[in-house]
């Protein structure tokens, strides 16, 4: 999914309010709670990786490359 697409989709949930009834679910990096539906997962429905917007998504992405060059 290209960044302009990710920004766009994370834009239209930013001011959305939580509601009581609906599954959440956590942040995978910052642990911030989010509607289970608005929840981002890039690499695809086969990983349970959920991010509450590009910050955090580009923070799981830094850490993982420099887990990959220590190895």
């Amino acid at each position: 999914m290209p960044v302009t697409a990710f920004v766009a989709f994370v834009k239209q949930w930013t001011k959305t309010a939580m509601n009581v009834d609906e599954p959440i679910t956590s942040c995978c990096v910052c642990c911030k709670e989010i509607p289970l539906d608005a929840a981002f997962t890039p690499e695809g429905t086969e990983y349970v990786e959920h991010f509450c917007g590009l910050d955090c998504y580009v923070r799981f992405q830094a850490r993982a490359k420099a887990e990959a060059g220590s190895r």
